[in-house]
């Protein structure tokens, strides 16, 4: 790599002016949310309230030719508050401990140079990954509808793109990754994964874009012996047009689909490795008023879920978990059940060993083997003035079931609360946000930008879900933040 960063190095005039850039996002947020059991047990998630905060700091130095560019994230997690009862550690959102003076909070996301070569434009360094709408590669960047993204997919990367044309709106790229840490693998966990990349992408100066996306992809982990291949399809389309008068309109999809092997996780029925089949769509539809004052959106996601978990293949399909998906049913509900399960299905008192893979049910809240629908609703009075109100509904694509509920009573689908399930149906929630400010402020030649946001989602559950404790979760959240 740093032979390729040398030849290209060398083809460059330093002569050209050079421009600093520096950016920053600094958040500071309060959220509270109903107690509710995680386990067969009925311990609680035990989370009420936490303070938590991030400082995302970034520099570039650029002329024509070379962008060099770095990218933190410092002092994140968990200031203040309570921190949850589930004994865990795998959980990458930190909600066991308190501090942000561990290594967990302090992570490069960004140490890369990129060189416009005359036929092609070349990249080396850890960079964030993603492509379309952020459904599987996500760099944690773009806000979501309602909540927060927390993480952000990081690669070091050797890519070179090219296009036909100087100025064509089409462009081939090729790069190789090794993973740092995303949803499957964190190279600080010994989970070694690479992965070579093939994209094509149409984008053109009236914001149209099509893409299709291709990944080979190699996983190792090491301390346990286990191996994971994969290659996926991904195809992406975003298409903004103008209706008249003032009004647009934006429609977009993402759709993918994986295929592969891996005995990270063994059946019953398959102990040596299970095959991967699975896929998972996401569309946007908008309307907009002029100016933006007013805005109809639906949102809807599906992915495929695994009617039979004892056979040789997997249809569970996830989104990335920065991929928000309302902001309590999937983060909150399904995630705190999916790390408290990998407690029960470790306890030595239930069993001798552990099921393989089993902390892979630690998805800290992604979107997974389930299908949504969620109409929104934008208004802005005033430039300074978001108000957002959204209704999500959810269903599963598999049985709804529980693995240790379920194992103990013979196999019959139960729930988190030992009572059986029967459909598919998930539960609905609303959700709804208030932000204030959000506009450029002028400090000298600093230009700020300083916002609260204040929201809040009420998760009704399904049939399938209820038991012990409540039916509504009720999550408020309010984030200030200054970016410039």
């Amino acid at each position: 790599m740093n032979g390729v960063l040398l030849a290209a190095m060398a083809t460059v005039a330093w002569a050209d002016p050079l421009k600093v850039d520096s950016t920053g996002d600094v958040q500071w947020s309060r959220r509270s949310v109903t107690d509710f059991p995680v386990d067969p047990d009925g311990n609680t998630l035990g989370q009420d309230p936490v303070y938590t905060q991030r400082i995302r700091t970034g520099l570039a130095v650029r002329n024509e030719k070379v962008l060099i560019a770095t990218e933190w994230d410092l002092f994140a997690g968990q200031i203040g508050g309570d921190t949850w009862d589930i004994p865990i550690v795998e959980d990458d959102r930190e909600r066991h401990r308190m501090g942000v003076f561990n290594r967990a909070a302090f992570k490069p996301r960004r140490g890369s140079i990129v060189a416009n070569l005359p036929v092609a434009q070349i990249e080396a360094g850890l960079v964030t990954s993603h492509w379309g709408l952020g459904m599987l590669a996500n760099d944690g960047a773009h806000d979501p509808w309602f909540g927060e993204n927390e993480f952000g997919d990081r690669v070091v990367r050797l890519r070179l793109t090219t296009r036909p044309a100087k100025d064509s709106p089409i462009s081939l790229s090729f790069a190789f990754d090794r993973v740092v840490e995303d949803d499957s693998a964190e190279w600080s966990e010994y989970q070694w994964a690479s992965q070579g990349l093939v994209a094509l992408l149409y984008a053109d100066k009236d914001k149209r874009m099509f893409g299709v996306y291709g990944v080979a992809r190699h996983q190792r982990e090491i301390l346990e012996e286990r191996e994971t291949r994969v290659a996926v399809i991904d195809v992406f389309g975003d298409l903004p047009f103008e209706i008249g008068s003032g009004w647009t309109s934006r429609v977009a999809m993402e759709a993918a689909g994986m295929s592969g092997k891996t005995d990270r996780a063994t059946t019953y029925n398959s102990r040596d490795n299970i095959r991967i089949e699975a896929g998972g769509a996401t569309g946007i539809a908008t309307i907009s008023a002029p100016e933006d004052r007013v805005a109809l959106n639906l949102v809807s996601g599906w992915a495929s879920g695994d009617g039979d978990p004892d056979d040789d293949v997997s249809h569970d399909f996830s989104f990335d978990r920065d991929f928000g998906v309302g902001q309590v049913l999937f983060d909150e509900v399904m995630g705190g059940t999916a790390a408290a399960t990998q407690v029960v299905l470790s306890n030595p008192e239930y069993a001798g060993q552990a099921p393989d893979g089993v902390e892979a049910l630690v998805n800290e809240g992604a979107f997974k083997r389930a299908a949504f629908v969620q109409p929104i609703i934008d208004g802005r009075p005033v430039d300074w003035l978001l108000l957002r109100v959204g209704w999500m509904m959810a269903w599963s694509t598999g049985p709804v079931r529980h693995p240790f509920t379920t194992y103990r009573m013979g196999g019959v689908p139960h729930n988190t609360h030992w009572k059986p399930t029967a459909g598919y149906k998930l539960g609905s929630e609303l959700d709804w946000a208030m932000v204030l400010g959000d506009v450029d402020l002028s400090l000298g030649p600093l230009k700020v930008k300083p916002s609260l946001k204040i929201e809040g989602g009420h998760a009704f559950l399904g049939e399938n879900l209820q038991g012990a404790g409540p039916n509504r979760i009720d999550l408020y959240r309010a984030t200030a933040r200054l970016r410039w």
